[in-house]
């Protein structure tokens, strides 16, 4: 990977990460529910590296080209050998993957 693509994924992680403790930051533990704030559509272009993965069935694909091309795409990337947080993880994008 290279250092623009490096610093492009750092970013991204940095994004999505602020936008957690935002959206957690707005609720109240100790008072009355508070109505959520309305909705709003934000628009972000990402461009990934067509690097060469593998599938779950051990195929080989590509990211940009083979996965993600001109769709909405939500990727996890779970350690196999993981204990913790990762069942949990995989659980709730089983159900994304279902809706």
């Amino acid at each position: 990977m290279n250092p623009v693509d490096a610093g492009k994924l750092f970013a991204l992680s940095l994004l999505l990460a602020s936008n957690l403790a935002l959206a957690h930051a707005g609720h109240d533990h100790g008072g009355a529910p508070q109505a959520p704030p309305a909705a709003h559509q934000e628009k972000a272009s990402v461009r990934f590296a067509d690097v060469a993965l593998l599938d779950q069935d051990g195929m080989p694909v590509r990211l940009e080209k083979d996965l993600v091309g001109d769709h909405l795409v939500v990727m996890g990337f779970i350690y196999t050998s993981c204990t913790t947080v990762c069942p949990v993880v995989s659980s709730i994008m089983g159900k994304v993957q279902q809706q």
